[in-house]
């Protein structure tokens, strides 16, 4: 999905929201059989958009989504990317030293970043 179908999708769902908040409203005067059945839609309709601006900010065309932890096990997620990376989103390009290094490493394998040692526990892989 391309950032611009996903930014449709996102101005589709956002309408939707729009359109079920203002029947929530009414159907809480009517019955809370209909108030609770909005109210699931709008729920699911929100967590829809999360991931989808998730995707959008993140990079939806990663090569692979690394998920390390650092010595404080702290999550960190780490994305490496065809071309252009952008260190402060965490994406880095494959072809870059630190992208190359990312994308051969494995689970449980260790590597520092900004002096902190971290070691992966998860890598999502895009097939192609």
């Amino acid at each position: 999905m391309s950032n611009k179908q996903i930014k449709e999708e996102i101005v589709e769902k956002e309408q939707k929201l729009l359109e079920l908040r203002n029947i929530l409203q009414k159907d809480t005067a009517a019955s809370f059989k209909e108030a609770t059945q909005t109210s699931e839609m709008i729920e699911i309709l929100e967590l829809n958009l999360f991931d989808l601006k998730h995707k959008l900010a993140h990079g939806a065309e990663y090569l692979k989504m690394i998920t390390a932890l650092n010595q404080d096990n702290v999550e960190q997620i780490f994305y490496v990317i065809n071309n252009d990376g952008d260190p402060a989103q965490m994406r880095f390009s494959k072809n870059a030293p630190f992208g190359k290094l990312l994308y051969e490493l494995k689970i449980n394998d260790e590597f520092k970043y900004k002096e902190e040692t971290f070691r992966i526990k998860n890598i999502n892989e895009k097939q192609a």
